[in-house]
């Protein structure tokens, strides 16, 4: 663990971590536009290649702070490739709740259970923005207490996995989940994988629809769920993060 880098992070700073984002749309000339007042997001301005989109988000939960860590910190160091990609990042979907160390946003609502319905307004004005648009990867950064080790959840076609080399690329810093069921899912090392036809998944949804179920339903050939152990070091966490997102970019030849 990186004790100098523990004492000098600002993962809940929500304005701090706004101000690096300015700086990238602006190294990278992308737009920085809100979604509703204090959620921004930033996008492609040229041409739009749909076979080479990606769509980034993180912070949906604000007690996951490595995802916020670890995208901005991964952008950072991606401004020429920014530069001439087509995309649509969310930097922090619930600036609230990472504000406040908790999962859910001011209300009390788990925004990640609420991608099925329009009342949340925050989500309507998400759906919106989305409407029409299509990605060849979707990437949600997530992390989860319970965790022992990486994992994650991958919507895709059958036969076009990614999953294994995106949990294998992060060993370096956090081993692949060792349980052999997540939420009552079984998993194989840390990996989740569901192929084709979505429907028998959604009947399973009684909480609610998250991010990455409709993206791969309505926008996304591969929609990945990417967790880390939060009871590993923050440092640790960032640097697998940053690891997954370059691993997926790079498996499915965007990078």
């Amino acid at each position: 663990m990186n004790s100098d880098y523990l004492r000098r992070h600002r993962a809940h700073d929500v304005e701090a971590l706004l101000e690096r984002w300015v700086a990238v749309a602006r190294g990278a000339g992308l737009d920085m536009v809100e979604l509703r007042p204090g959620v921004p997001y930033l996008r492609t301005r040229g041409p739009w290649c749909e076979e080479r989109a990606v769509y980034l988000s993180a912070g949906i939960h604000g007690d996951e702070p490595a995802g916020t860590e670890g995208l901005i910190g991964w952008a950072e160091s991606r401004i020429d490739w920014l530069r001439s990609a087509s995309c649509l990042i969310i930097p922090c979907f619930n600036p609230d709740g990472l504000r406040q160390n908790t999962r859910r946003d001011a209300t009390g609502t788990d925004l990640n259970r609420e991608f099925h319905h329009t009342r949340n307004p925050l989500i309507s004005a998400w759906r919106e923005r989305m409407e029409g648009m299509r990605f060849r990867l979707a990437l949600c950064l997530h992390e989860d207490y319970d965790a022992t080790g990486t994992y994650l959840y991958e919507l895709g076609e059958v036969g076009e996995s990614i999953g294994n080399e995106c949990l294998d690329a992060c060993a370096e810093f956090i081993p692949r989940e060792s349980r052999a069921e997540v939420e009552g899912m079984a998993m194989d090392r840390g990996l989740l994988f569901h192929g084709g036809d979505l429907l028998a998944l959604l009947e399973e949804m009684e909480e609610g629809l998250p991010e990455a179920i409709y993206l791969r339903v309505h926008h996304a050939v591969t929609a990945l769920t990417f967790e880390t152990p939060s009871e590993f070091g923050l440092d640790l966490r960032v640097a697998a993060q940053v690891r997954c997102i370059e691993a997926a970019l790079r498996l499915t030849g965007l990078v």
